[in-house]
This record gives structure tokens, sequence and C-alpha cells, in this order.
């Protein structure tokens, strides 16, 4: 399967923290020697950004264009839930949608401020 940018997909999540998983949407972001990176989506959720600078929404964007991939209309993207992947590990009958092209620029911007952000992961 030939792997782009901005391709939204089911995927089952490992959490380093409390060793759960679960099946999450999950959207490319950027495939660095042939791996995958993707961003966790808090997916189809209504919860708005209450607090820019808390511990939950800090690192929370919204998808705009979110219902436009397959995604619910206030959907939001977790850049501290970052991640790789082998690309053998997508399937194309998990294949969602393809984020807008200003979701992706929006979502990798605020993934580079958290990469400069010195904070942890998850």
């Amino acid at each position: 399967m030939n792997l782009k940018a901005g391709q939204v997909f089911w995927y089952e999540v490992d959490y380093p923290k409390t060793g759960e998983t679960e099946i999450r949407p999950v959207a490319i972001v950027e495939i660095i020697d042939g791996l995958p990176i993707f961003v966790v989506f808090v997916a189809l959720t209504h919860s708005k950004i209450k607090n820019f600078e808390g511990k939950y929404d800090k690192w929370k964007i919204p998808l705009f264009k979110g219902r436009d991939c397959g995604l619910g209309e206030s959907s939001f993207a977790k850049v501290n839930c970052v991640a790789q992947a082998e690309a053998s590990s997508f399937n194309s009958s998990d294949y969602i949608g393809q984020l807008n092209p200003i979701d992706l620029k929006n979502v990798k911007k605020k993934l580079m401020e958290f990469l400069d952000s010195g904070d942890g992961f998850w």
C-alpha cells in the first residue's frame, strides 16, 4: 500500500503509560525513511478546548474539515500523541479518508510547536 501524508486510517493504538490499546482514527503526518509518523485523533469529540494552556487541551487542534474526510464535525488532533509505525501495518480496508490540506498544514505546524516545546509525549 502506498501511504501519503494526510491519509486517515483506523489503527490499533498502544498507550505507553497505561499499556492499554484501542482502535482510533490516526492520520499520517509525514513519512521519513519509509516510516509513517502519525498523530492520534480525539475523533468525534464534542468537547471544546476549555483551557488553551491546560494539560489536556494545550496540544489539541481542531480539524475544520474533519467531516469532509469521514470524521465528525468536532474532531481534534492531539499532537502530543505521536508515534511511528511500519507502513505494512496499515490496511486499505481501514482507510477513512484524506485530511484537507489546510487541516494537515495546521496539524504539522502545531506538531512542530509541540516538538520544540520540550513537553512530554502522550
